[in-house]
């Protein structure tokens, strides 16, 4: 199984590279395309008052490990992970939740917290970005 991290506004670009798309935040959000299967684990969820510390990272880290991680089981969440991809058609997940790339986000402790125990690294997936198209550029 294949697990990365991505963030909601890409979805569509997850689901079309073939991943089940996870969410790890309390609330999907509203413009996620119906069409989209989102499988949840709001376990990952931080609080309002670990959100809160967003501009601290070092203490919002410390907070969301002691009182999020520290209550899960990481074999659980692999068993989650696992049935997830027993239901779908492919093997790879991408776990999401709001931030885009390269701000602090509780997705990367989480790939951190799951790297170390599958003993890979968990990235952030990578999409194509999309350019702009005038009706008249072609294919060819």
């Amino acid at each position: 199984m294949e697990i990365a991290t991505g963030y909601f506004a890409k979805a569509r670009q997850y689901a079309d590279m073939g991943y089940a798309l996870v969410s790890i935040a309390k609330v999907a959000p509203w413009f996620l395309p119906k069409d989209i299967f989102l499988h949840s684990l709001p376990e990952f969820a931080p609080t309002e008052e670990i959100l809160a510390l967003k501009d601290r990272p070092d203490e919002y880290a410390v907070k969301y490990c002691s009182e999020i991680l520290s209550g899960l089981s990481l074999l659980g969440i692999y068993r989650k992970l696992s049935s997830i991809v027993s239901q779908t058609s492919t093997d790879k997940i991408v776990l999401l939740c709001y931030e885009s790339p390269g701000k602090f986000c509780h997705r990367h402790i989480v790939a951190e917290w799951l790297g170390d125990f599958l003993g890979r690294n968990i990235r952030e997936v990578e999409t194509i970005p999309v350019r702009e198209q005038s009706l008249f550029d072609s294919d060819v």
